[in-house]
């Protein structure tokens, strides 16, 4: 018999299967940009700090917040259906 699937056993598979991934694909990212701070414009510059602003952003919240949120959701919307349960 198989232990009971978990908010906390999901979040876990999840993360261990695409956190290390994501971290890679990030970092990749942002070393090919910064190698456009060679170049002495300034829309390489203005470019370089946006690219490296967004990417820092999304992998924040793909492995943070998102998922904080969703495990923080997932009793609530239990309860919820457990009481819609009820006769």
């Amino acid at each position: 018999m198989q232990p009971p699937v978990t908010s906390r056993r999901r979040l876990h598979y999840c993360l261990s299967s695409v956190g290390f991934p994501a971290i890679q694909a990030s970092i990749s990212t942002s070393l090919c940009v910064l190698a456009l701070l060679l170049v002495s414009i300034y829309m390489s510059q203005v470019f370089v700090k946006t690219m490296i602003l967004c990417v820092t952003l999304c992998v924040v919240h793909g492995l943070l917040l998102i998922p904080c949120l969703l495990s923080l959701t997932d009793p609530l919307i239990s309860r919820v259906r457990g009481s819609n349960k009820r006769p």
